[in-house]
């Protein structure tokens, strides 16, 4: 898209425990990974070898990285920006998440990094002899409860999102969002306006756990995603929108998006 465009919320007028008391209580916990030796290592190496280092944010600021814990759905990481700078929490899905792992140059492994939808993670430590080894290991963690999320969770919400999509086409009139949602929608819109499209996508995505059926949540974390090339998860969320909305007054205008996106993911 030429600018990011969130859509404002309608007023809707339905509670919404009528949705909750339709999905089975295991369906809206969140998964937990499978018991193997690999993902129990990558999680041990995430949370052990992240904290420590620093973050190169949108290559502007550097933070470091005081504690890191990998979850079922997402990596959060609390970091500060100095000594006497506020602690920040930043919470990033493993769903649509993008690793890139770099080594350096030919001649030295000083400038080796992994990078995290676009935020570098550069060791601290720039003389290490092992840099490169560490960026490698780093890299691999990540990858592996990335592709480890992935599995476990697909299913799952798929069978949510299609008993919510069948619920919210039924309803008359249709549900409203909770005040926890709201909250993370203002919160994401506040994120868009700083450009930070990352932190508005795992905004989003808290309120889409909660409300598999919010149409503006789609439609938005859709456009953010599309914003730092997310286009995989960027298309089935702008899909799942025209599914719970078919006959919105930007259908086309959505549906044109999709398009674009196809064409730009096959170019990537």
């Amino acid at each position: 898209m030429d600018e990011c465009k969130i859509r404002p919320q309608f007023n809707l007028l339905l509670f919404s425990a009528m949705l909750i008391m339709a999905i089975p209580e295991t369906c809206l916990r969140a998964q937990s990974y499978s018991d193997t030796s690999g993902v129990a290592n990558a999680r041990s190496i995430i949370e052990t070898k992240l904290p420590g280092n620093t973050v190169k944010y949108h290559q502007l600021t550097n933070i470091t990285i005081l504690s890191a814990r990998a979850l079922a759905k997402r990596l959060i990481l609390v970091v500060k920006q100095s000594d006497s700078g506020p602690t920040t929490t930043m919470s990033i899905p493993w769903n649509g998440m993008s690793v890139k792992i770099d080594n350096g140059s030919f001649w030295s492994s000083s400038d080796a990094s992994v990078s995290i939808n676009g935020i570098t993670m550069a060791d601290i430590d720039y003389t290490s002899s092992d840099k490169k080894e560490r960026v490698q290991e780093l890299g691999s963690a990540l990858n592996t409860l990335r592709t480890a999320a992935s599995a476990v969770g697909i299913a799952d919400n798929e069978k949510i999102f299609a008993e919510s999509l069948m619920i919210y086409r039924n309803a008359s009139p249709k549900p409203t969002i909770t005040e926890e949602v709201h909250r993370f929608s203002i919160q994401a819109e506040a994120m868009v306006s700083e450009k930070n499209f990352s932190e508005a996508a795992a905004l989003y995505e808290k309120g889409l756990d909660l409300l598999p059926w919010w149409p503006e949540g789609r439609f938005n974390r859709a456009t953010v995603l599309g914003e730092i090339g997310e286009y995989e998860t960027a298309i089935d969320d702008m899909k799942r929108y025209l599914e719970l909305v078919p006959d919105a007054p930007d259908a086309r205008s959505a549906q044109d998006q999709i398009y674009k996106w196809e064409a730009l993911l096959g170019r990537s």
